[in-house]
Protein backbone atom coordinates (compact mmCIF):
# COMPACT_ATOMS: atom_id res chain seq x y z
CA UNK A 1 0.00 0.00 0.00
CA UNK A 2 2.72 2.33 0.74
CA UNK A 3 4.10 1.41 -2.86
CA UNK A 4 1.61 2.61 -4.60
CA UNK A 5 1.20 5.70 -2.48
CA UNK A 6 4.14 6.81 -3.45
CA UNK A 7 3.83 5.89 -6.90
CA UNK A 8 0.59 8.33 -7.22
CA UNK A 9 2.75 11.11 -5.89
CA UNK A 10 5.71 10.67 -7.83
CA UNK A 11 2.63 10.69 -10.96
CA UNK A 12 1.36 13.70 -9.70
CA UNK A 13 4.72 16.01 -8.92
CA UNK A 14 5.87 15.42 -12.83
CA UNK A 15 6.16 18.74 -15.42
CA UNK A 16 5.04 22.16 -15.01
CA UNK A 17 0.91 23.42 -15.09
CA UNK A 18 -0.09 25.40 -17.71
CA UNK A 19 -0.23 28.14 -15.28
CA UNK A 20 3.11 28.06 -14.48
CA UNK A 21 4.18 27.79 -17.78
CA UNK A 22 2.25 30.90 -18.85
CA UNK A 23 3.80 32.93 -15.50
CA UNK A 24 7.47 31.97 -16.96
CA UNK A 25 6.48 33.23 -20.70
CA UNK A 26 4.97 36.25 -19.04
CA UNK A 27 8.19 37.12 -17.10
CA UNK A 28 10.35 36.73 -20.20
CA UNK A 29 8.03 39.17 -22.54
CA UNK A 30 8.53 41.48 -19.73
CA UNK A 31 11.78 40.82 -19.74
CA UNK A 32 12.45 41.19 -23.60
CA UNK A 33 10.39 44.58 -23.98
CA UNK A 34 12.52 46.32 -21.28
CA UNK A 35 16.09 45.38 -22.18
CA UNK A 36 15.34 44.69 -26.47
CA UNK A 37 15.28 49.05 -26.60
CA UNK A 38 18.38 49.63 -24.60
CA UNK A 39 20.12 46.99 -26.78
CA UNK A 40 19.23 48.62 -29.53
CA UNK A 41 20.37 52.44 -28.22
CA UNK A 42 23.66 50.61 -27.44
CA UNK A 43 23.91 48.92 -30.83
CA UNK A 44 23.67 52.76 -32.42
CA UNK A 45 25.88 53.94 -30.11
CA UNK A 46 28.66 51.04 -31.22
CA UNK A 47 27.73 52.15 -35.18
CA UNK A 48 28.54 55.64 -34.28
CA UNK A 49 31.50 55.29 -32.12
CA UNK A 50 33.17 53.23 -35.41
CA UNK A 51 32.43 55.74 -37.94
CA UNK A 52 33.99 58.31 -35.14
CA UNK A 53 36.99 56.08 -35.29
CA UNK A 54 37.26 55.79 -38.84
CA UNK A 55 36.61 59.08 -39.71
CA UNK A 56 39.24 60.28 -37.21
CA UNK A 57 42.23 57.89 -38.83
CA UNK A 58 40.93 59.35 -42.35
CA UNK A 59 41.34 62.89 -41.22
CA UNK A 60 44.96 61.93 -39.39
CA UNK A 61 46.04 60.52 -43.31
CA UNK A 62 44.96 63.65 -44.35
CA UNK A 63 46.98 65.98 -42.10
CA UNK A 64 50.01 63.77 -43.09
CA UNK A 65 48.96 64.44 -47.01
CA UNK A 66 49.02 68.51 -46.00
CA UNK A 67 52.62 68.17 -44.90
CA UNK A 68 53.47 66.31 -47.80
CA UNK A 69 51.82 68.95 -49.98
CA UNK A 70 53.19 72.02 -47.46
CA UNK A 71 56.82 70.56 -48.06
CA UNK A 72 56.16 69.60 -52.08
CA UNK A 73 57.17 66.13 -51.86
CA UNK A 74 54.40 64.78 -53.21
CA UNK A 75 52.03 66.27 -56.31
CA UNK A 76 48.59 64.11 -56.23
CA UNK A 77 45.47 63.58 -54.76
CA UNK A 78 44.33 62.80 -51.70
CA UNK A 79 42.80 59.42 -52.93
CA UNK A 80 45.92 58.40 -54.55
CA UNK A 81 47.69 59.12 -51.04
CA UNK A 82 45.48 57.37 -49.23
CA UNK A 83 45.71 54.59 -51.17
CA UNK A 84 49.47 54.79 -51.18
CA UNK A 85 49.28 54.60 -47.47
CA UNK A 86 46.39 51.99 -46.91
CA UNK A 87 46.54 50.31 -49.71
CA UNK A 88 42.81 50.56 -50.02
CA UNK A 89 40.47 52.94 -51.63
CA UNK A 90 39.37 56.05 -49.99
CA UNK A 91 35.74 55.29 -48.94
CA UNK A 92 33.15 56.93 -50.81
CA UNK A 93 31.54 58.13 -48.08
CA UNK A 94 34.21 60.63 -47.48
CA UNK A 95 34.20 64.13 -49.11
CA UNK A 96 35.87 67.80 -49.04
CA UNK A 97 33.47 70.63 -48.70
CA UNK A 98 34.05 74.23 -48.87
CA UNK A 99 31.96 77.38 -48.10
CA UNK A 100 30.15 77.70 -44.65
CA UNK A 101 27.52 76.31 -42.74
CA UNK A 102 25.77 78.54 -42.26
CA UNK A 103 25.23 79.41 -46.52
CA UNK A 104 25.64 76.66 -49.07
CA UNK A 105 28.88 74.50 -48.76
CA UNK A 106 30.48 73.16 -52.31
CA UNK A 107 32.51 69.68 -52.68
CA UNK A 108 36.14 70.20 -53.59
CA UNK A 109 36.45 68.11 -56.27
CA UNK A 110 40.04 67.95 -58.03
CA UNK A 111 37.83 68.29 -61.53
CA UNK A 112 37.07 72.20 -60.51
CA UNK A 113 40.62 72.90 -60.21
CA UNK A 114 41.47 72.36 -63.85
CA UNK A 115 42.71 75.88 -63.97
CA UNK A 116 45.69 74.92 -61.92
CA UNK A 117 48.77 72.76 -62.80
CA UNK A 118 50.59 70.74 -60.66
CA UNK A 119 51.24 71.37 -57.02
CA UNK A 120 49.32 74.20 -57.42
CA UNK A 121 45.86 72.55 -57.39
CA UNK A 122 46.38 70.23 -54.28
CA UNK A 123 47.43 73.45 -52.53
CA UNK A 124 44.15 75.26 -53.70
CA UNK A 125 41.91 72.49 -52.64
CA UNK A 126 43.60 72.16 -49.07
CA UNK A 127 42.90 75.57 -49.04
CA UNK A 128 39.25 75.94 -49.64
CA UNK A 129 38.45 73.01 -47.74
CA UNK A 130 36.85 73.56 -44.41
CA UNK A 131 34.64 70.53 -43.21
CA UNK A 132 34.81 66.75 -44.52
CA UNK A 133 31.31 65.09 -44.47
CA UNK A 134 32.10 61.23 -43.67
CA UNK A 135 28.95 58.72 -43.99
CA UNK A 136 29.47 55.15 -42.52
CA UNK A 137 26.29 54.11 -40.99
CA UNK A 138 25.83 57.88 -40.14
CA UNK A 139 26.69 60.93 -41.47
CA UNK A 140 30.02 62.76 -39.50
CA UNK A 141 30.81 66.41 -39.61
CA UNK A 142 34.50 67.11 -39.31
CA UNK A 143 36.01 70.11 -39.15
CA UNK A 144 39.15 69.89 -41.84
CA UNK A 145 41.22 72.30 -39.64
CA UNK A 146 41.17 71.53 -36.65
CA UNK A 147 40.03 67.59 -37.08
CA UNK A 148 37.07 67.50 -34.79
CA UNK A 149 34.19 66.03 -34.81
CA UNK A 150 31.61 69.06 -35.14
CA UNK A 151 28.39 66.50 -35.47
CA UNK A 152 28.07 62.63 -35.78
CA UNK A 153 25.45 60.34 -35.46
CA UNK A 154 23.00 61.93 -37.43
CA UNK A 155 20.62 59.69 -40.07
CA UNK A 156 21.15 62.32 -42.54
CA UNK A 157 23.42 65.64 -43.21
CA UNK A 158 20.12 67.70 -43.63
CA UNK A 159 19.62 68.61 -39.86
CA UNK A 160 23.10 70.65 -39.84
CA UNK A 161 24.49 71.10 -43.69
CA UNK A 162 23.11 72.16 -47.53
CA UNK A 163 25.22 71.49 -50.20
CA UNK A 164 25.15 73.02 -53.67
CA UNK A 165 23.24 76.56 -55.25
Amino acid sequence: MKLLKKIKMFKKSKGFTLVELIVVIAIIGILAAVLIPSITGYIKDARVSADEQEATAIYRIYQNYVLEINEESYERSFKDYYLSITSKALPDGWKAYGGSLNTNLFEVVEENYSGYSGIEKYEKMIEETVYFIFEGNFFNLIDAIEGTIVSSGEPDNSKWVRVGG
